[in-house]
C-alpha cells in the first residue's frame, strides 16, 4: 500500500484495544513533575540542602524519547500518509510552545523588564519558535531547561516516516543490525563531534544523533510490542539491571533496562489512567514559571520553590485545556 512517497507492504493497523490498555499518561505526568522539582531544586538549594538530592531527570527524559518513539510506530502505521503524520506531530508540539514561548516575552516587555529594543524582541520570538534559542530567558539568566529537546523531537518526527517505512520491510536481524550502528553512532559522537571547530560544534550538539537509538528503540518496540511477554518476572529483572547499571555507570545499558522497565509497568497497571494528561504542558512551562516567580527578591527559596511549583501545576493544567484538549 502506497502513502505518499512511502511504501507500506506490511502495514498493520495497531490492536487498538491492546495497546491503548497502559498507564503511560500517569508515567508521563510523573516525569513531568520530576524534571520540574530537579530543575527547581538546583537553582534554589546548595549542596546541602536535602531537596538538591532529588535525582537528575536523565532517566525522565530518556522515557519521553523513548515512549515517544513507541507511540508514533502505531500512529505512523494508522496515519494515512507521511504528511498527515507530521502535520498531526508538529501541530500537536508548536500549539502549547507558542504560547509557552511568546507569552511570557510579551509580559516582561510589556511590564519593562525587558531590556531590548521591540525589533529585537520580535527577532528573539521568530528563533525561540524555531527553538534556535540557547533556552535564556532575555529577563534573566535563568534557563528553560525543557525547550533543548524540542529540536530533538522535531527532528524525531521527520525521520520516522523513513524509518518505520524501513522497518516494515526488514526482519529482525536487519533491524537489530539498525539500533547496533545508531548505539555506535551515540558512543562516537561526543569524538566526532570534537573534530570540528567550536561555531560548528555548536550546530552538530543539536542533532538528534546522539539520542535516536532511544527513539528508534520505542520504535522497534511498538512494531514487536505483539511478541512481547509482560509478566512481573521480566518487570522485576529490567528493574534490578537499571539500578546496576546506572550504578556502575553503564548509561546506555541502564537507558535500555529503564525503557523496557516503563514499558513493562506501563501494561501491567493499564486500569490507572487520567483524564487530564497536562506533562507536555508541564514540562514547557515550568521554567517559564520559574523565571518569574524567581525574580521576587523577597521570597526565600523554600517559598519560591513552593509557589513556582503551585504556579506551574495551575498555569499549565489552564494551557492543556485552551491548547492540548481535544
Amino acid at each position: 500500500m502506497k502513502t505518499g512517497i512511502f511504501e507500506f507492504p506490511e502495514r498493520k493497523i495497531v490492536r487498538e484495544l491492546n495497546m491503548s490498555n497502559n498507564c503511560i499518561d500517569v508515567i508521563s505526568i510523573v516525569s513531568a513533575f520530576w524534571v520540574m522539582l530537579a530543575h527547581y531544586s538546583n537553582y534554589l538549594f546548595d549542596t546541602s540542602d536535602w531537596l538538591v538530592r532529588i535525582p537528575s531527570p536523565y532517566f525522565a527524559v530518556v522515557f519521553f524519547f523513548f515512549i515517544s518513539g513507541f507511540l508514533c510506530y502505531g500512529s505512523m502505521q494508522r496515519s494515512t500518509s507521511w504528511y498527515s503524520f507530521l502535520c498531526k506531530r508538529i501541530i500537536r508540539i508548536y500549539k502549547p510552545l507558542i504560547v509557552v514561548l511568546l507569552f511570557p516575552l510579551l509580559f516582561w516587555f510589556c511590564v519593562g523588564r525587558v531590556e531590548m529594543p521591540f525589533v529585537d524582541l520580535v527577532k528573539y520570538s521568530l528563533k525561540s519558535l524555531l527553538v534556535l534559542n540557547s533556552g535564556y530567558f532575555p529577563n534573566g539568566t535563568f534557563e528553560n531547561g525543557s525547550l533543548w529537546t524540542i529540536p530533538i523531537q522535531i527532528q524525531f518526527y521527520l525521520l520516522t516516516p523513513l524509518v518505520v517505512s524501513f522497518l516494515n520491510r526488514t526482519n529482525i536481524l536487519l533491524d537489530s543490525l539498525l539500533f547496533v550502528l545508531l548505539l555506535l553512532v551515540s558512543f562516537a559522537f561526543p569524538y566526532i563531534n570534537g573534530l570540528f571547530p567550536e561555531q560548528v560544534q555548536g550546530v552538530i550538539v543539536r542533532l538528534c544523533l546522539p539520542h535516536l537509538y532511544i527513539y528508534v528503540f520505542g520504535l522497534l518496540m511498538g512494531k514487536y510490542f505483539m511478541i512481547l511477554r509482560l509478566n512481573w518476572l521480566f518487570m522485576a529483572m529490567f528493574a534490578v539491571l537499571t539500578v546496576l547499571f546506572n550504578v556502575y555507570d553503564y548509561i546506555v545499558f541502564s537507558t535500555l533496562s529503564f525503557c523496557l522497565l516503563v514499558l513493562f509497568v506501563s501494561y501491567s497497571f493499564g486500569k490507572c489512567r487520567l483524564k487530564y494528561e497536562f506533562s507536555y504542558s508541564l514540562y514547557l512551562w515550568h521554567m517559564a514559571i520559574f523565571s518569574f516567580v524567581s525574580s521576587f527578591n523577597y521570597f526565600s527559596a523554600i517559598s519560591i520553590f513552593l509557589l513556582a511549583s503551585c504556579c506551574s501545576i495551575i498555569i499549565s493544567f489552564i494551557s492543556f485545556l485552551l491548547f492540548e484538549k481535544k
